[in-house]
């Protein structure tokens, strides 16, 4: 198949430029790849050549070839160029490089608070009601649950863990090192749950361990930012939020506020065992005075350092 479009003029045209150009020329065949392309950016951008073929229907042959008749190198050539297309999937170097070329820096403050705006909002659109009502189930049902996540991840890995222990959840956050995380999964069975947070650029041990979980057969429940994440192959089920950003890396809010919608779920569930929980929390938050908007509770004498006498018996420290 000889290229269509000549590589010099189309050098600043997208791919959905390209593929409009090329369409009076396309095959069926060559049509029905081209939809697929069009209607599904997001998988595009982490897909190889040969599931790309699959789910249009033709050969990764097919795929490498149309993607040279669009005069790009080949396939990973043209997936490049879609994944720097995607706000998302910019790297922090890119997305600060974009704002400098932009220039207009002066509403960047506001723009933040709009964008998380916006990622909330794309979120509750992402995930339906019954997938959030299966990985609350999921959860509520294990005996124990692990949170992993690293890189950027590692903020909402944690946040999880600790709003689960809250309400009485047996709850663990694995170890961020690879190898030490891979021998507490090791204990894993097929009654556990394991939360794999993966986002872009995802980290290859953190896809090595919810691999590890899934051998154990313990179930995997994916917290990322599509749907066609390198995690999501080895997920039971998968939750995505939007994370973009006018800045730097990625953006959280979204991913937080997820988490708390599986911890206020599985809280509503289980209404006795959250009421114990905090209320023991809050009984060992009263014993030893560990907050500091609560009073001291024990007196000076008590609170007062003591000393032991030679002979066993104890006095106070002068």
């Amino acid at each position: 198949m000889q290229s269509h479009l000549d590589s010099a003029q189309v050098s600043d045209l997208s791919v959905e430029e390209r593929i409009s150009q090329a369409l009076p020329a396309l095959t069926a065949k060559q049509r029905r790849l081209a939809r697929y392309m069009l209607d599904n950016e997001i998988e595009l951008a982490f897909a190889s050549a040969e599931e790309v073929g699959r789910q249009a229907g033709v050969d990764a042959a097919t795929v490498v070839r149309f993607s040279r008749m669009l005069g790009y190198e080949g396939y990973a050539d043209l997936r490049d160029v879609v994944r720097r297309s995607v706000p998302q999937f910019l790297t922090a170097v890119e997305r600060v490089t974009q704002r400098m070329n932009a220039g207009n820096s002066d509403d960047i403050l506001q723009a933040v608070f709009a964008e998380d705006i916006r990622n909330l909002e794309k979120t509750a659109r992402m995930n339906d009601p019954d997938t959030l009502a299966q990985a609350v189930a999921m959860l509520r049902a294990a005996p124990r649950v692990i949170c992993i996540g690293h890189g950027i991840s590692v903020f909402v890995a944690d946040h999880l863990a600790h709003q689960l222990a809250l309400i009485g959840v047996s709850v663990k956050r694995a170890s961020r090192s690879i190898v030490d995380g891979a021998i507490e999964l090791t204990s894993l069975t097929d009654k556990d749950t394991v939360v794999v947070v993966s986002v872009w650029r995802y980290l290859e041990h953190t896809l090595l361990l919810a691999e590890a979980a899934q051998d154990r057969g313990a179930k995997v429940v994916a917290l990322t930012d599509s749907k066609a994440a390198p995690i999501a192959a080895h997920a039971d089920i998968t939750l995505t939020a939007a994370t973009e950003t006018p800045e730097l890396g990625h953006s959280v809010a979204a991913l937080i506020t997820l988490t708390n919608v599986l911890v206020a779920g599985i809280a509503v569930a289980n209404p006795d065992r959250t009421l114990d929980s905090l209320q023991r929390i809050d009984q060992f938050y009263e014993k030893f005075t560990v907050m500091a908007d609560q009073p001291v509770s024990r007196t000076a004498t008590e609170s007062e350092p003591r000393v032991r006498r030679k002979d066993g018996a104890k006095k106070k420290r002068r």
